[in-house]
């Protein structure tokens, strides 16, 4: 492991760190300012580190579900704490394509995005990071997963369906049985009566 003894050379490293890690990494301030967007973001979005600093993460993303992210980074700002969505409960925040259009099932990326606060010297949060996680293929798993169970239970209620049908052709099987040995039964008591 290399040790970094110059501050210049750790920026180096962290700078280039945060442009090639696989995860959408982008920076807003209270205004919404854009400070931070790496390369992730760029290839998902179409829109270049250049065109998105200094600019205002809404107006070049109006379809941002604005309300619900500006409580969500308020939070952040006034309580200096994470906070985070899930997939699960909102499928995506930035509308991105993902990489299997055709064949996966799916129109968008699914994300999970944590923001994280950013402080200053003095400790108070000067702006908020969010990173963007690619859960697409979890996703795409869970829902094949879903749609294996649901498949096992149709073809558990169809199986069950069937027991229920053999039981009682089963049942009736037996009755007819029944109703043979009750008629030989007879007809030997009619021969002996008939025939003493």
């Amino acid at each position: 492991m290399t040790s970094l003894n110059h501050p210049g050379e750790s920026c180096a490293l962290l700078g280039s760190l945060v442009e090639r890690i696989d995860v959408g990494i982008f920076a807003v301030d209270r205004t919404g300012t854009v400070a931070l967007w790496n390369r992730f973001m760029a290839v998902h979005s179409g829109k270049s580190s250049s065109e998105m600093l200094g600019q205002n993460l809404f107006a070049m993303f109006p379809e941002l579900p604005r309300p619900w992210l500006e409580k969500k980074l308020e939070s952040v700002f006034v309580l200096g704490n994470n906070a985070f969505t899930l997939w699960e409960l909102r499928p995506y925040l930035f509308r991105f394509p993902h990489n299997r259009p055709i064949t996966g099932g799916l129109d968008t990326m699914r994300q999970n995005v944590t923001f994280l606060p950013l402080r200053t010297p003095g400790g108070e949060v000067s702006l908020v990071c969010g990173t963007v996680f690619d859960y697409t293929e979890t996703a795409l798993a869970q829902h094949s997963l879903h749609d294996a169970i649901a498949a096992l239970h149709k073809e558990k209620d169809a199986q069950a369906q069937l027991i229920v049908k053999l039981e009682a052709a089963q049942n009736q099987l037996l009755q007819s049985e029944k109703m043979a040995s009750i008629g030989q039964l007879a007809a030997g008591v009619a021969h002996e009566i008939n025939n003493p």
